[in-house]
């Protein structure tokens, strides 16, 4: 078990959405009456704010613009118990945002995404922070940052690495610096592209796992959607089904199963109970209209994963 109350850092992207959806179908190259949304996200921060709210003391390292959705950002991550102090604020360039127009039928019609800002977590920013990262018990990344920003984590003595592949080619651009690392979180794709083998059923989860582990990486979980998820580690295999929440929104899910994982491995939990622990939280964010849930904490989890709960209230 992971003593005391080290912390969990996480390195990676922060971001505003911003969701247009008119009353009606869409009409292009015309104004259309509807609604506007906005809200925080970030692979890294939705992984933040999921192990904050699971009571783990996170620290989040990275980087928005000196304007207003950068104060935004920095309030919703406080309010949810995220130490802000790592975030760096970049006067050069904007917060990071996501911009998406539904069609009026609940399908994406365009978006436009400006992560430029990312790059401000650079490999030499990650090595000044040797000290917070080496003392702290877990660092959580998501490969939104730089291949040699990856690599700056591994030399700056983590401890113990959680890797999030965010997308296949995300994922493609860093195959070389997924090593060497404890625990990876992959999508059927993201595995197919880790260990050349087409993953459609748990039996080739296992045969792309055992590939993955060749590359010094303690522990591997692939999501297979709703086959659930599998878990390979030197002490075993094992699989989750999916449980039975009803499913509004799975946006979220991959980020709150990998908070999970480290809620679990955070505890000491292994097996069979770390995997379970997993996909009870992306069930919960995937019950909630929000990408993070904001019902998400232990106890709301074992209830889940004893089967207390069915649908969140």
């Amino acid at each position: 078990m992971v003593s005391g109350k080290r912390k969990v850092i996480v390195i990676g992207g922060s971001n505003v959405d911003i969701t247009g959806t008119p009353d009606t179908e869409l009409v292009s190259g015309d104004s259309n009456p509807g609604g506007v949304s906005i809200s925080a996200g970030g692979v890294g921060r939705n992984i933040a704010e999921n192990a904050a709210r699971l009571g783990l003391p996170v620290s989040l390292i990275s980087a928005v613009g000196d304007d207003y959705f950068g104060g935004y950002l920095k309030s919703v991550c406080r309010q949810a118990g995220i130490d802000t102090e790592n975030i760096i604020t970049d006067n050069s360039r904007s917060t990071s945002a996501y911009l998406c127009i539904m069609d009026g039928r609940d399908d994406l019609a365009a978006a436009v995404s400006d992560m430029k800002i990312t790059e401000t977590l650079s490999p030499e920013l990650i090595s000044s922070m040797k000290p917070l990262i080496s003392g702290a018990a877990i660092v959580i990344i998501d490969n939104n940052i730089r291949p040699a920003a990856i690599e700056a984590v591994k030399a700056a003595g983590a401890n113990r690495i959680l890797f999030d592949a965010v997308s296949g080619k995300k994922l493609r651009r860093s195959i070389d610096a997924v090593c060497d690392i404890d625990t990876v979180k992959l999508n059927a794709i993201e595995a197919e592209i880790l260990s050349g083998v087409p993953v459609n059923s748990t039996t080739d989860a296992e045969r792309a796992a055992d590939i993955i582990r060749k590359r010094n990486i303690e522990h591997v979980f692939i999501t297979l959607g709703a086959a659930g998820a599998f878990y390979s580690c030197r002490q075993g295999n094992w699989t989750a089904a999916p449980y039975p929440l009803a499913v509004k929104n799975i946006t979220g899910a991959g980020d709150a199963f990998l908070a999970g994982i480290a809620y679990g491995h955070y505890n000491g939990t292994s097996g069979q109970d770390l995997l379970n622990i997993g996909t009870a939280c992306a069930a919960a964010a995937a019950a909630s209209e929000k990408t993070v849930s904001d019902k998400i904490n232990p106890e709301l989890i074992k209830q889940i994963i004893t089967g207390g709960m069915n649908e969140l209230q």
